[in-house]
Order: C-alpha cells, then sequence, then structure tokens
C-alpha cells in the first residue's frame, strides 16, 4: 500500500510575488524576520521554504544572516527508556 503524498504549501500572499533575485531591503527584512520567527516556532526548512515560495537554501543564508542557529537533522531524539 503506496503511503499517501504529503501536502504541498501553498506561499503566503506577503512573498507571492516578491522578486526572487535583486530583494530590495524591506523584502529582505520581512523575509528574514519571518523565517527566524517561524523556524523559531518549530516549522521545518522545508515548510518555511514553501511558505515563502523560496529555495531551502535562501531560508538556511537568511537563518546565517540573522544568527539564528539551525536545529540537527531529523527528528527530535526521545528520553532515555525506562526498564
Amino acid at each position: 500500500m503506496p503511503y499517501p503524498s504529503r501536502p504541498v504549501l501553498e506561499p503566503l500572499a506577503p512573498f507571492k510575488y516578491d522578486l526572487k533575485n535583486g530583494y530590495n531591503p524591506f523584502q529582505l527584512h520581512r523575509f528574514d524576520a519571518f523565517v527566524a520567527e517561524q523556524y523559531a516556532a518549530g516549522l521545518s526548512l522545508r515548510q518555511v521554504a514553501e511558505l515563502t515560495g523560496r529555495t531551502q537554501t535562501a531560508v538556511r543564508r537568511s537563518l546565517d544572516r540573522t544568527g539564528v542557529p539551525r536545529r540537527g537533522r531529523g527528528a527530535e531524539p526521545l528520553g532515555e527508556r525506562e526498564a
């Protein structure tokens, strides 16, 4: 039995028509602030990228510009198992 495909998020209205290259300072600041806020709230790089209509690389660079530390790969480790 195949797994259902994951839903793909649509870009949000404020980012839908932004220039992808040659940002103006307002767009860049708005993008960086949104990325930092959503990533800190627990969204993944992939989810933030889909919501902004950018690539995951653009989101990573935004996090680096704002100084937000990136999480490790994979799911959160579970606590120690109780015996």
